[in-house]
């Protein structure tokens, strides 16, 4: 999982850090910069639980296993 991480971690980080000093205004940095983050957190931990071949558990299924 530290390579998938890794190239994903780059092919994030680096487009979005071109964007943020070329494109966004100073003021709107840290907002952009922080919603970045939060969808990098979101791809960070599903990286961190995804098993191969595993699918993912439906609500109908979790409510069935209970």
């Amino acid at each position: 999982k530290y390579k998938e991480t890794v190239v994903t971690c780059w092919a994030m980080w680096i487009p979005l850090q071109t964007v943020t000093f070329s494109v966004v205004p100073h003021h709107l940095r840290a907002v952009f910069v922080c919603s970045c983050n939060l969808v990098w957190n979101i791809l960070l931990d599903t990286i961190a639980h995804k098993e191969e071949g595993e699918t993912e558990p439906t609500a109908t299924a979790t409510a069935e296993e209970k």
